[in-house]
């Protein structure tokens, strides 16, 4: 056992306290400990210490849930106890598809063509990148609007536009659209200064639209 105690005499083995003081970091190694050399109850969160220990000296098989109290990992052990569920979520970077529904006046009988939507949410920051492409703009009639954004809009928060492409689309001087719980309506502004919805007579069989908008949640 010399190799245990570096050459110090072995006390009486019922003396466990002195036995723990003659095992130094300096002597436990992979090669001279093992599983079988330590019982379940000889090693203590208080007998080790953080820099003494490394993956190097430690075989998974030997370290079980059997041997680690989950009481023994609080809060105040942890340096980035600051970091809560509650921020992670906030902070989190998720990525994700959606299928934009375009409607005009609340209706969409028998439009049809490719609707799709992808998005990118950065804690409360959520991008949006919509494809529309039309085959028939069908036969409702009223104000266009997009609907079933992947995120509700926060309160009294718009949507600026990042980009906004519209093809086989009419409109005056200016289109831009805004944003409230998960709709999107579509405008047009004249140089004058009024601005009037998009409606499906702005609209043809063949339109297509390419938006990107901002906004939080």
């Amino acid at each position: 056992m010399s190799d245990l105690t570096n050459g110090k005499t072995l006390p009486d083995s019922s003396d466990k306290a002195d036995f723990y003081e003659l095992i130094t970091d300096a002597t436990i190694t992979a090669g001279v400990v093992d599983a079988t050399a330590l019982a379940s109850n000889a090693v203590t969160t208080a007998k080790i210490l953080d820099a003494n220990v490394t993956t190097a000296k430690i075989l998974d098989d030997n370290i079980t849930t059997a041997k680690i109290l989950d009481d023994n990992i609080t809060t105040a052990k942890i340096l980035d106890a600051n970091v809560t569920l509650a921020k992670l979520a906030t902070d989190a970077h998720t990525t994700g598809t959606f299928t934009p529904d375009l409607q005009f006046g609340a209706a969409k009988v028998g439009i049809t063509g490719t609707q799709t939507g992808t998005y990118v949410k950065q804690g409360t920051l959520v991008t949006c990148f919509i494809v529309i492409g039309l085959t028939s703009k069908g036969s409702s009639a009223g104000s266009a609007t997009i609907e079933d954004l992947p995120f509700t809009v926060g309160s009294g928060i718009g949507a600026p536009v990042g980009s906004i492409k519209m093809d086989t689309i009419s409109f005056a001087d200016y289109p831009f659209v805004d944003a409230s719980g998960t709709s999107l309506r579509l405008y047009e502004i004249s140089t004058a200064g009024t601005v009037t919805n998009l409606t499906n007579a702005n609209f043809a069989d063949t339109s297509s639209l390419n938006i990107t908008i901002q906004y939080t949640v």
